[in-house]
């Protein structure tokens, strides 16, 4: 059968939708390129290779099951994470025949990552509010922003306002075996951070995606010490620096917009919410 033919018209109505054919025991017999894409990157033959859970995967065979009998034509499934992108997943009847599957995935990583990164932000303001002490909170926060944007370490530090040292700080890492942010604590670290050409071009945000790119620098020389090639550090204070919120890696990253902004409002509610 020539699955092709009837997608092409299904493909113009379902923009920046990834369009795919499987048969009823869920084998993919056609993608579309932009679909065969995931399929090859995330090593899929079958779609139960996508249930990330026992409860996705009875949802498949149910859906599978009704749509080929002919009791529903349109089945929406659940959200599923592939790597860093979040899918919303949909079962539909094939025109031509019962013994096919249309499976349509659309991109909803925007719109899950600001869900995640809301309710991470609601947790901690309600543990705040509930007077719970700061070492509770961080315990409770810094794997969540670590787990949001696949860092290896999340740590928030703050800054003595007259000696301008590290005077206390939380973290918490993946490896426990690497060098750690806590090596840093009692360093000098205000005036590394207002003379950071990094900091005051970005306004607060100290951005490296890979370190051999400062060339001979005081950051270089603080993430070589650390054995991280890639950092984001969100800075808190006015006039002052105070401290910062930060992730870190020992790979090359990339960091997007999300993740970013969610550390852009970590650090402002570290700065209105906690005495550190």
């Amino acid at each position: 059968m020539m699955h092709g033919k009837f997608l092409e018209g299904l493909i113009e109505e379902l923009e920046n939708i990834c369009v795919g054919v499987i048969d009823k025991d869920g084998n993919f017999v056609y993608e579309t390129p932009s679909f065969q894409n995931i399929v090859l990157d995330s090593n899929i033959d079958n779609i139960f290779d996508i249930a990330t859970t026992p409860k996705v995967s009875i949802l498949i065979q149910r859906a599978i099951q009704k749509i080929s009998s002919d009791q529903e034509d349109y089945i929406k499934l659940d959200t599923i994470s592939l790597g860093r992108t979040s899918y919303d997943i949909r079962l539909l009847s094939h025109p031509e025949s019962r013994d096919f599957m249309i499976v349509t995935m659309y991109d909803v990583s925007d719109w899950a990552n600001e869900l995640y990164s809301t309710k991470l932000l609601l947790r901690m303001s309600e543990a705040v509010l509930r007077g719970e002490d700061i070492d509770t909170v961080m315990d409770k926060m810094l794997p969540d922003i670590c787990r949001f944007a696949q860092a290896e370490e999340a740590y928030v530090f703050g800054i003595d306002k007259d000696s301008g040292t590290i005077s206390k700080m939380w973290k918490w890492a993946t490896d426990i075996t690497r060098p750690s942010v806590d090596i840093l604590k009692g360093s000098r670290i205000k005036d590394f951070i207002k003379a950071s050409k990094l900091n005051r071009r970005n306004k607060g945000l100290i951005y490296v995606k890979n370190r051999k790119d400062l060339g001979t620098s005081p950051e270089r020389e603080v993430m070589a010490k650390l054995n991280v090639k890639s950092a984001l550090v969100c800075t808190f204070g006015d006039e002052y620096c105070n401290g910062g919120v930060g992730i870190d890696s020992t790979e090359t990253r990339i960091w997007e917009g999300g993740i970013i902004e969610l550390l852009r409002r970590v650090a402002q509610m570290c700065d209105h919410s906690i005495k550190i």
